[in-house]
């Protein structure tokens, strides 16, 4: 894979980056559909409630998390999307990266069920394995990120006091007064952040109280939840589409957008193709409808597929639109 010009000089950090994206496409192409599908998994429908959710969530969330990252990680790029080496890191702000301790607790539960069940299924095995080499995927992820920050390019694009003092220096003249100059500086400077940290508590500095009330959960702002999602683009991803999808959301109406959003990511997810903008619509305000020239086999593959995740996509005929054109209403949920 290139990589665009202007990022050439982190080139070997974002190539790496590249190999994990690639080790968890294949994760989401192969071998989470091949446990679930081709092996024994469909046996813990036949447990309880509660020894089955911790099962079906190790599926539902590893596949979700494989989804995303094998997208978000080779997305550098896209320079709409990406203009700078900050908006590619920033990215995976509040991602998967950095839940990793929710993800944690969520394989330690599955092993927990999974350790007094009389016989585990072999699936489910496989894929609390799987799951914890995606952890240790995101830790790498993290770390690597980590050294993104420290490039030259990740520093220019965000200057800060260090930094511009540091080429303050590399012009001053006097190379004894500029050392003099750096010590005072750092001097002060060190003073003023020990007595910041002494008079203000800990958590309002780091924000880990709101960091951690933020990750407790991975579904809590999601109108389509992680299981929902991963139900439909399992369907999608049997029947690929080769029309693009045009998503139009009530315009001014933010659950709508929300909404329009999470299901073009649905769509991206199994790879179809799919545009989105916001539009007024007399008489429609909630719900999801799509509308073709005529009924196809298209139009019944997305209704089932969301079908499966309990979502319904009402269709409506409508002969002024051209063939092949394919549009999904999105209202309110």
């Amino acid at each position: 894979m290139e990589v665009r010009e202007d990022f050439i000089t982190v080139k070997d950090q974002l190539l790496r980056l590249v190999k994990y994206g690639e080790v968890f496409e294949e994760n989401n192409l192969e071998h989470w559909p091949h446990l679930k599908h081709k092996e024994d998994f469909q046996s813990i429908y036949d447990l309880g409630k509660e020894d089955r959710t911790p099962l079906e969530k190790i599926y539902a969330v590893g596949r979700d998390c494989a989804i995303s990252m094998s997208e978000g990680l080779r997305s550098f790029n896209n320079a709409r999307e990406h203009p700078t080496l900050t908006t590619f890191i920033k990215s995976f702000d509040r991602g998967w990266v950095y839940q990793i301790d929710d993800l944690r607790n969520i394989s330690a539960k599955a092993k927990k069920t999974a350790t007094f069940l009389k016989q585990c299924p072999w699936a489910v095995e496989q894929m609390i394995i799987l799951f914890d080499e995606q952890l240790k995927l995101l830790d790498a992820t993290r770390a690597t990120l980590k050294l993104l920050k420290r490039t030259d390019l990740y520093k220019i694009e965000n200057p800060n006091f260090f930094y511009n003092l540091g080429l303050t220096l590399k012009v001053w003249k006097d190379p004894v007064w500029s050392k003099v100059i750096a010590a005072t500086i750092v001097f002060i400077v060190g003073v003023v952040w020990s007595l910041f940290h002494y008079w203000l508590p800990a958590d309002k500095i780091t924000g880990k109280s709101i960091h951690t009330k933020q990750a407790q959960t991975l579904d809590t702002n999601r109108i389509i939840t992680l299981k929902q999602k991963s139900k439909i683009v399992d369907v999608l991803l049997a029947n690929k589409g080769r029309i693009s999808i045009a998503i139009v959301y009530v315009r001014g109406d933010r659950k709508a957008e929300q909404y329009a959003q999470e299901i073009r990511d649905i769509f991206n997810s199994a790879y179809w193709h799919t545009s989105i903008e916001g539009a007024t619509f007399p008489g429609f305000d909630s719900g999801l409808m799509i509308s073709a020239n005529k009924m196809s086999g298209i139009i019944n593959v997305i209704i089932t597929a969301f079908d499966t995740g309990d979502i319904n996509i009402k269709p409506w005929i409508d002969p002024h639109m051209k063939n092949e054109e394919l549009q999904l209403k999105v209202g309110s949920p």
